[in-house]
């Protein structure tokens, strides 16, 4: 009689890959008017997400927009996923503006965020003994 003790099956889990939410505060809130289809020059036009752990890659494909009503004290919070690179990531934001010659500028990088994206589980483990 042949026994088989265990046989594990790990199907792996595509669909769930890692999102990573990111808050920040901005400060210039109030200080200017956003960018509009009326207000075209010396407005903020939103922010930009950057990977720079090793180089700098662009995270957004558009600029994130600033939340209406936004004031000094208002979180901006953007979720990217799923997040494209495993491992220990370092990111960092800027401010898109348009400056008083209406040609788009962008700030200096904020403080810089660290964390790790680490693969989703294993999914429909199973054990048969026979």
């Amino acid at each position: 009689m042949w026994r088989i003790l265990a046989v594990v099956l790990f199907a792996a889990n595509l669909l769930a890959q890692p999102s990573v939410v990111a808050t920040w505060n901005d400060p210039n809130q109030g200080a200017f008017a956003n960018c509009s289809a009326t207000v075209t020059a010396n407005c903020l036009a939103g922010y930009n997400l950057y990977d720079t752990t090793n180089g700098r890659t662009k995270l957004n494909s558009t600029v994130i927009p600033v939340p209406a009503g936004a004031m000094p004290t208002t979180l901006v919070t953007y979720t990217l996923g799923p997040y494209p690179n495993l491992g220990s990531r370092t990111i960092v934001a800027t401010e898109a503006y348009v400056d008083g010659f209406g040609t788009a500028q962008e700030s200096a990088d904020s403080n810089t965020a660290a964390f790790i994206v680490k693969p989703a589980s294993p999914a429909s483990l199973s054990i048969t003994v026979k």
